[in-house]
């Protein structure tokens, strides 16, 4: 009975120990922390096991912004669609965050339903899904992908990066799994053990400090991965992957760090072969302006970015056939005489719809194709005839603005009243068209000085 006794006063003491060890420990820990406090993660990335307690989250997490009523049945800020693609109909799923999502703008203003109007204001039979979510990484995406998009049957998938995703990554999955990640969140001593923390990335602006580390490289290469996969399921689905990179608002400031961070997924991109897109030389040259936030799009920043992607032809659609084109054209130059209109009222109306149906970049030359055979006086006309559009139409808008609206009723006899804000979103929306239509012209003739073209072809 004595042996057992001493046996167990052992265990006791040493129980008391070793409590009493860890004890000490932990408050070593908690002192050096309030000592040297470890630097503040910045908001924009999140941890999955606060937010979702686990990779992938539900439409109605603690921080989405929006109530489930502006959502779809999938979770989405989009309206239905059927899983059935309708006939002849190219189907294409823009994949992101909030920036793919809108955050900041209205549901008709994110990105991919700007890209739908614009596209088929150019004659194309396409369906544009929406399928961003605030707080997603390139993993949840993908995963998105797999477990719900891939039923729609998407001919094209468009990736929106944006560069938290790569912190995000770097952070999340450096963290420990199960009962160790949830020491790992309260102690102070686990911190120091494992040392995750001295692998995780605090803010965007760390990834393009000289001298890229150990754990940037990691980051990247985490992300590299999720890319590969989600492509790998895109083509096995027999649809094409494309991607396009969102710049951070600090970028386009004033003495920016060097792109180091887009030149490298360039450069990943250009070894897989696959078509990406940076929206940083778009973007920089409306400065902070193409933003509401630290990477928000404002609608100055969405209507540039779309003009980029549908110039660069990054989806790699099919041409529209030359009927559509026709029709189009003379939609627009229908709605274009009408702005010199006597009438107010008939100023005002064409004003609205042709700032509700811009042209894509580039859209002119192809009208001017489908209606004859170009040369390079053509082109010059063509270019220069877009630049006149937009001006016209920015100056409609801004007339609109200075002297008001003109009444006007909707099919009820109910008063139509457009607020001082929808007017202003369509003249920063013109602007920003015409700032591009502006470089497009400097582009052809920059193209046509390289070509050999005579200098009279291109007055």
């Amino acid at each position: 009975m004595s042996v057992s006794r001493g046996i167990l006063v052992n265990i006791g003491l040493s129980a008391v120990v070793t409590f009493l060890l860890l004890l000490g420990l932990e408050g070593a820990g908690r002192l050096y922390e309030w000592k040297y406090p470890p630097p503040d993660v910045a908001g924009y990335i999140w941890d999955w096991q606060v937010e979702w307690q686990g990779d992938f989250p539900i439409a109605t997490g603690s921080r989405h912004p929006f109530p489930i009523e502006a959502l779809n049945g999938d979770g989405f800020r989009d309206r239905w669609h059927s899983p059935e693609k309708p006939e002849l109909v190219t189907r294409v799923v823009c994949l992101g965050d909030s920036v793919t999502f809108g955050a900041e703008l209205p549901a008709e203003r994110a990105y991919p339903q700007v890209l739908e109007r614009r596209l088929r204001a150019a004659g194309q039979r396409v369906e544009v899904m929406n399928a961003g979510m605030p707080g997603w990484s390139t993993r949840q995406e993908r995963i998105a992908y797999r477990r719900i998009l891939r039923r729609y049957r998407p001919d094209r998938v468009l990736l929106g990066v944006c560069l938290n995703d790569i912190p995000e990554l770097q952070n999340n999955l450096s963290r420990p799994p199960g009962w160790l990640g949830t020491l790992y969140r309260r102690s102070s001593f686990v911190h120091a053990v494992v040392g995750a923390r001295g692998r995780e990335i605090s803010n965007v602006e760390d990834l393009f400090r000289p001298g890229r580390s150990a754990k940037h490289e990691h980051a990247l290469s985490l992300f590299f991965d999720e890319v590969r996969a989600l492509r790998r399921d895109v083509e096995a689905d027999g649809a094409r992957l494309a991607i396009a990179v969102f710049p951070f608002a600090f970028q386009v400031a004033p003495a920016p760090p060097e792109p180091v961070v887009q030149r490298a997924i360039l450069d990943f991109c250009a070894r897989e072969g696959l078509p990406c897109l940076d929206l940083l030389p778009v973007l920089a040259r409306f400065g902070e302006s193409a933003f509401v936030d630290y990477d928000h799009l404002s609608l100055r920043g969405v209507g540039a970015s779309v003009h980029a992607v549908l110039r660069a032809n990054l989806l790699r659609l099919p041409a529209p056939t030359g009927d559509a084109v026709k029709r189009g054209a003379e939609a627009a130059l229908a709605l274009l005489s009408r702005l010199d209109d006597r009438s107010q009222a008939v100023r005002w109306r064409s004003a609205q719809l042709l700032a509700g149906v811009p042209l894509r970049a580039g859209a002119v030359s192809d009208l001017t194709r489908a209606l004859g055979s170009p040369d390079w006086r053509e082109r010059v006309a063509a270019a220069r005839a877009r630049i006149a559009e937009v001006q016209r139409r920015n100056d409609a808008l801004q007339r609109m603005i200075r002297f008001g609206q003109p009444a006007e009723y909707d099919a009820n006899g109910g008063r139509v009243i457009y607020s001082i804000h929808s007017m202003k979103e369509m003249a920063d929306a013109a602007a920003a068209e015409l700032a591009l239509a502006q470089t497009a012209l400097e582009n052809v003739f920059e193209e046509g000085r390289r070509s050999g073209a005579l200098p009279g072809w291109l007055r």
